[in-house]
């Protein structure tokens, strides 16, 4: 979701960075997929500046965010991770997705 969605849907929200709270090498492997198919679908929105990329469940209004000139970033990292447990197929469409998003002026 856009988080300019959100602003207009829900009022007192706390957003932290993916950096700090999205633990790569400990975070599953279905859900590191679904945050790569949600940037795979904003990535040529031009409108977009910041999506979510999960809500915690036990904690209401706390949402981890990523701005897009980091999407290139948590692609390889995901990319990284579905390598080392071999996941190659996975593996070739984020590395579509990557090149996808490498042609994007916005991300220059």
């Amino acid at each position: 979701m856009n988080v300019k969605a959100l602003e207009k849907i829900e009022k007192g929200f706390i957003k932290l960075d993916w950096k700090q709270y999205l633990k790569i090498d400990i975070f599953p492997i279905k859900e590191l997929l679904k945050i790569a198919q949600s940037i795979d679908s904003f990535k040529s929105n031009r409108r977009v500046k910041e999506i979510i990329l999960f809500r915690y469940k036990n904690l209401k209004n706390i949402y981890v965010t990523i701005h897009k000139l980091e999407f290139l970033d948590l692609l390889e990292k995901i990319k990284n991770r579905l390598l080392a447990v071999e996941m190659y197929e996975e593996c070739v469409s984020i590395q579509k997705t990557i090149d996808k998003v490498k042609t994007y002026k916005s991300y220059k």
